[in-house]
Parts: C-alpha cells; structure tokens; sequence
C-alpha cells in the first residue's frame, strides 16, 4: 500500500515542497507538520514591518493553501524518525514514503550572565517579533549583540522609528561574512548616519539587571545602558530529527544536489540543509530565495524527478532604507571592484576571484542585479576594467564563461 510523503516544517521551504509535489502530479496524501500554529509567513519581514506594527506577508493565501489539500498537523511537533515512520509530540506516528525536513534554524544560544532576563530577545519567529515589537514600544534604548544581517536590520528599523539604537559587533566590520570587508564598511557608514552607535570588535562580559534587563557590560568594563536587548549571533540548524536517524551533519543536513541525505527516503531543504555550491564546497544558506529553490529540487527528488542543482548563495537585506541584493562570495582572496559611485544612488561591488566573478552587491540597482547575479552564476571570466567601466553594458560579459 503506497505511503503518504511528509514534510517537517511549515515555513518557506515546507510550503514550496508541497506546492511543487502538487504541481508535478502527485496527488496522493501529503502531511505537513508545523510547531507554529499560524499561517505560513515570509519571515525575512520580522526584522521589518513586523517590528513596525504591520503583519509579514502569507507564503499563499487562505484559498491557496487549501487547494494543497494536505493533511497539516498545526502546531505539532515531530521528534523522532525511525525506519520512515514519522512520531509526533501528540502521541502518533505515520508510516511515510519519504520525509522532507524543512524544520530551518534557531537563535544560537550564547552563555552569557543575564542572558534569561525579562528584556532580553532573539528573532526567528512571529511570536519573537510580536514580543520584541511590544518591548520597542514601551522602551526607548537598544542594545543589539551581534552585526550580521538581521542584527542590523533591527538595528535599522528600530532606529527608523527613533529608538536609541546601539550595536556590538566582535567582528572588525558589520555584516562581514555575507557583506564582506568593503561593504561591510559602507553599510556600517549608512548606519552610523542614521544615528546608529556602534561598537566594533567588542566582546560582551554580562547583560545586567535584577528584575529585567538594564544594560550590557563590555568585556573591556564599558557599560552600555539597555531597556531591550536583541540577540543575533546566528543561526543553529535544527538538525536534531536527522542527526538521530545517523544521518551525517554538518551544521545542518548534509545532502546532495537534488536535497537527498545519507539515509535513504530523508530529504532536506531550506536553512536546515548544508546544501553542495556551485563553487564547490557545502554550506547553510539561510535565504529566502535558496530555500525556495532548495524546496522545489528536493520535491522533485521525492518523487523520482531527480535534478541536481548546486547552489549559488541569493540574499538581499534592507540597512538605513537602502536595498542591498547580493549573490555568490564577497570575502575570501581576491579583487574587489566599484561599478559605479559608491556615494551616490545605486552602484554595484563585485568580488573576481582567478579571473571569474566570485560574487556581486548591488545597491539600489535592482537591473543592474539580474545581470551581474547570472555573471556570478555561469562562472564568467571578465576584465577587471570593463568590469568597472559603467558604460559598458554588463550583458555583454555574459560571453566570457569558463569551461
């Protein structure tokens, strides 16, 4: 007797999964088991408009949704996996065909003194942002630990709505491991514009208070004064349910191109996946549009439609009002080259690594990205020059590709 398929996770990449199970054909019995009991959200909003009194767009609507005809445990949990039956928190279990894990990634937990206080917040779900927005409306100062993309994005927004906002980065420069050095420097010059105090290469000691949080204390003694602290220090993969069926993990599932893991019949998509790249090596991407293309691979490969696609890494985030898209690597060896001027409405940086484009940002260029991401995508070598040269139209580099 044929067996449902599953999927665990109810965001974006679970959502995606269903949907393209769907549209190529299958129609036979689909679980979807959720934790969170709302509506599938885009999350990239909760450092946003969330923040801002405004709910995140729905992955479908209403009507969408029920056209899956899938059978969704709403606000279940799944907590084992063994030999393709699938247990529940509720007390049921599910003999399945195949299990997708869309179960995405935590806040990563820091020991620090203080660290459980009233006040203090991390953000990865609609219930985080609801009750980080209510703290910011009754508080006005802001501590946030941690400068990567969604550390500043809050950064930005709350100051955006005139908090007093100040950020602890340990790194050199904000945003360096997605943004790299250079851009790094320059979204940090767009926050400090914006009224943002920021401490770099800063380590915290303790977050301070008896009854709630009041303020973070630097390891060098400096004392930053807090009615709200936020947390983003990263990400951990929830990789527990794989980890216990043996299959390998390495910060997140490890699987192939079409989103297999090393257990037969177990899939992964989304931030939980250590998805192959292009460029070679393996890592989770945490991005909206990776895990949607992660999701309709994997889908595919549930039901015997195998098509291998190594990953380029797509993002974009929103700092000081200015839309920054990037794809592929900016950090690493290399060359990093200005398209356009740096101070003005919209330029683009990319990072030529032997001879190829490795990866682009681009700022407010929204065109200017299709092009210069499909250059990053087909591995095209380029002159550095031409490159820089804003008269010479991008597509015309499409040509040079190496074999």
């Amino acid at each position: 007797m044929k067996q449902p398929l599953a999927i665990v996770g109810s965001g974006l990449a679970g959502v995606r999964a269903a949907q393209t199970l769907r549209a190529n054909g299958y129609s036979d019995r689909i679980i979807l088991v959720g934790e969170e009991a709302q509506h599938p959200y885009e999350r990239p909003a909760l450092s946003k408009e969330a923040l801002c009194g405004g709910a995140p767009p729905v992955l479908c609507s209403t009507e969408d949704l029920n056209t899956l005809e899938l059978d969704w445990r709403r606000g279940a949990r799944a907590v084992s996996i063994d030999g393709g039956v699938l247990a529940l928190d509720d007390g049921t279990s599910v003999a399945t065909d195949g299990i997708l894990l869309a179960t995405g990634a935590r806040a990563r937990k820091v020991d620090l003194p203080g660290v459980s206080l009233p006040g203090v917040h991390t953000l990865r779900a609609l219930d985080d942002a609801f009750a980080l927005r209510d703290a910011l409306a009754a508080q006005s100062e802001i501590v946030v630990i941690g400068g990567g993309l969604i550390g500043c994005e809050v950064a930005s927004t709350a100051r955006k709505a005139g908090h007093a906002v100040t950020v602890v980065e340990s790194g050199e420069e904000l945003m360096e491991r997605a943004l790299g050095r250079m851009m790094g420097l320059w979204a940090r010059v767009q926050l400090q514009q914006l009224g943002v105090v920021i401490h770099r290469s800063a380590t915290v000691a303790s977050i301070e208070g008896h009854t709630r949080a009041r303020g973070v204390r630097l390891s060098n003694g400096v004392y930053l004064p807090a009615d709200v602290v936020v947390l983003s220090v990263g990400a951990q993969p929830c990789d527990e349910l794989a980890q216990a069926t043996g299959a390998a993990c390495m910060r997140g599932v490890v699987v192939d191109a079409a989103g297999r893991s090393t257990i037969p019949g177990i899939f992964a998509a989304g931030d939980v996946a250590s998805w192959p790249l292009v460029e070679g090596g393996r890592r989770s991407l945490e991005s909206f549009l990776n895990s949607q293309a992660q999701a309709a691979v994997a889908a595919c490969a549930m039901i015997g439609r195998v098509n291998e696609q190594p990953q380029t890494a797509l993002s974009w985030t929103e700092i000081a009002g200015r839309k920054i898209q990037l794809a592929g690597d900016l950090t690493g060896s290399g060359e990093m080259v200005i398209r356009g001027d740096e101070t003005g409405a919209s330029f683009s940086v990319f990072h030529v690594s032997n001879g190829r484009v490795a990866g682009v940002a681009t700022v407010d260029a929204p065109r200017e990205y299709a092009t210069a991401k499909r250059l990053v995508e087909s591995r095209i070598a380029v002159q550095t020059n031409l490159l820089a040269d804003s008269s010479t139209e991008l597509r015309s580099l499409l040509s040079y590709k190496v074999n």
